[in-house]
């Protein structure tokens, strides 16, 4: 029986969009997964156009909703009209299909109002990429989240499978009664070169919004400044989202900090390689995420000195006992730490990049890979 994968990802396959593109990007570019199925379809949403999508292999359909209507109705519900009619023209009785919805919102919503999530034929499967009304605290008031938590938790506990990007992520939906099983975020651990260098580089790659601590980073470098702890230090800030404006500010105000914008894989591998401290700053209390980052990996592989929240979050990743860990929210913790963290760079230039990139060794992306098939087969 033919086997066909399709994943379900609203999104315009940006390759300098986040989490989710890097995942899917190397995903359906790893061998074992292209010999694994017949076929592998995805589809996408073109919200805005882009210039520089994810390649994928010439195997990989990929279909984007590109008539979603932006201007009445949420997003959400043309991408799930959407779905429902591509599965609907895809489907047929002598195949088998797995199913992957990449988030459990608006993917996962999509899948289960079309026809397909209850075909015999068909395995659903969950993609947990962070906690959902963690991230949705930034938009939503709590009353709405509660609602949306409620229907979110009846879908995942139709799936067949549920699978969490992290620990803490798994927890969180364990204690909802959502049974899934963990593996977290990979990346190729070969492709990063080690910064041994004792110039002060630092470093934050990721999504400039509330959730992701930018705020507290910008006012622990004001900080730095004020006390005149910046002579010889530079900072770089890859990324874009809500706060570029306060970001671009910053930049205007801080001599050595420059702010470069959102970045392709090729283009954040140069710099991941030029900086030897990174900030980690999810937050993960009301507003936050959850899961192991590919950001936090990559740095890891590169040998930095990882910055970071002293929270589940980080707590879970193997080598986590030397990471420079500030209590959560707290910006003189995080000055203090970063502080610390500029020591070990001009005092141990070699032993704690080397130390790093070892423990990032245990999420190679062929661990990842090994595990999702050894679920599916």
């Amino acid at each position: 029986m033919k086997k066909t994968l399709i994943i379900l990802l609203a999104s315009n396959l940006d390759s300098r969009g986040g989490g989710r593109e890097t995942w899917i990007g190397n995903f359906l570019n790893d061998h074992d997964i292209l010999k694994l199925y017949d076929s592998i379809i995805v589809l996408g949403s073109e919200i805005t156009i882009s210039n520089k999508e994810v390649v994928f292999p010439r195997k990989i359909k990929v279909v984007k909703d590109k008539y979603r209507n932006k201007s009445y109705l949420p997003g959400i519900i043309y991408y799930a009209i959407f779905v429902r009619k591509q599965l609907r023209t895809l489907y047929r009785t002598t195949a088998s299909y797995d199913v992957i919805s990449c988030g459990s919102w608006g993917e996962s919503i999509s899948l289960y109002y079309s026809s397909f999530f209850r075909k015999k034929n068909v395995r659903s499967i969950c993609w947990l990429r962070s906690i959902m009304v963690k991230e949705l605290a930034r938009i939503y008031p709590k009353y709405i989240l509660n609602l949306c938590e409620i229907l979110e938790v009846y879908i995942l506990k139709k799936y067949k499978f549920i699978i969490a990007n992290g620990s803490d992520t798994s927890k969180y939906y364990v204690d909802k009664k959502v049974d899934n099983l963990t593996i977290a975020n990979g990346i190729h651990t070969s492709d990063f070169i080690i910064n041994n260098s004792t110039d002060v580089k630092c470093q934050f790659i990721g999504r400039t919004s509330v959730e992701k601590g930018i705020l507290h980073l910008a006012k622990a470098i004001r900080v730095l400044n004020m006390e005149d702890c910046l002579k010889d230090i530079t900072f770089s800030i890859i990324g874009d989202g809500p706060k570029t404006k306060e970001i671009k500010e910053l930049a205007i105000d801080i001599d050595g900090l420059t702010y470069m914008g959102a970045l392709g894989p090729k283009e954040v591998k140069c710099e991941l390689a030029q900086a030897n401290i990174s900030f980690h700053l999810t937050l993960s209390k009301d507003i936050g995420g959850g899961g192991v980052s590919h950001s936090l990996l990559e740095a890891m592989a590169s040998g930095q000195r990882i910055v970071c929240w002293d929270n589940d979050i980080f707590n879970q990743v193997i080598g986590s006992e030397l990471f420079f860990k500030a209590k959560e929210g707290d910006v003189e913790s995080l000055v203090e730490q970063l502080k610390l963290a500029i020591i070990n760079c001009r005092e141990d230039p070699f032993e704690y990049p080397k130390k790093m990139n070892e423990y990032s060794r245990n999420y190679d992306f062929s661990v990842h890979v090994e595990k999702y098939c050894n679920l599916v087969r």
